[in-house]
């Protein structure tokens, strides 16, 4: 029992982010979002964060957050530790 304007974040599975590191998505990703979506209304955000040692690839990261939007449409909120994620570059690929 929750007030009524409050809202869930939800942290991504580290075996996206850590294990993977984001090269894995598709199904495995769709059947991790499905319980997640279960809170509807209070769901605030998904939280994706991403390990320091996680250099941007621009490729990788496209198809995992291509793959990401195709199954969840909600906020999303990504906290980056590594610099190469601070750039125009990964910024214009993210928007």
């Amino acid at each position: 029992s929750v007030p009524e304007d409050f809202r869930f974040s939800v942290k991504l599975n580290k075996y996206f982010t850590r294990e993977k590191r984001l090269t894995e998505a598709g199904d495995k990703l769709k059947l991790t979002l499905e319980p997640i979506m279960e809170l509807r209304e209070k769901l605030g955000a998904l939280l994706i964060q991403l390990p320091g040692k996680l250099d941007f690839d621009p490729k990788v990261a496209d198809k995992f957050f291509r793959e990401l939007r195709h199954s969840y449409e909600g906020e999303v909120m990504l906290e980056p530790r590594n610099l190469t994620w601070v750039t125009r570059e990964a910024a214009d690929m993210l928007t």
